[in-house]
């Protein structure tokens, strides 16, 4: 497993190349999508992490980041390569149940891995409710 700092830049640089990819007619993926990149925008810290792990040892290590991400508020953004098994799919969807919010993206090029990018909401934006998000925006 390869772990290191990112800005939520880089973050949203995978975020944007999701809602590119996604079907304009999916409003639903549309709308996750948008609403995972205004929190990466505008909530969170300025950094994050960014986890490379390798399919075989993903689940070594996803218990582990759920408790992390389940211990504090994270915003997650994983980005996964088109063959990758139901199993793991599985236990990533675990992840993205427990964080704040996240999108899944296809990568052709990542060979076998996946990537694990988190960042944590700000103190003061935690537990907010969908209405309160609206109106600090507006």
């Amino acid at each position: 497993m390869e772990l290191r700092k990112v800005t939520v830049e880089s973050i949203l640089e995978n975020a944007h190349n999701a809602l590119k990819k996604v079907n304009s007619s999916d409003y639903a993926a549309v709308e996750n999508i948008c609403a995972c990149i205004v929190k990466l925008k505008y909530r969170c810290e300025d950094r994050g992490y960014r986890a490379i792990i390798g399919r075989d040892e993903l689940f070594d290590f996803i218990d582990d980041i759920i408790r992390r991400v389940k211990s504090r508020e994270y915003v997650i953004v994983v980005t996964v390569s088109r063959n990758t098994s139901v199993d793991k799919l599985k236990e990533l969807r675990r992840l993205c149940d427990n964080a704040v919010d996240s999108i899944v993206n296809l990568n052709e090029s990542l060979n076998g891995a996946v990537t694990i990018e988190a960042a944590r909401i700000k103190q003061g934006f935690e537990k907010e409710y969908a209405i309160d998000f609206a109106a600090t925006l507006l």
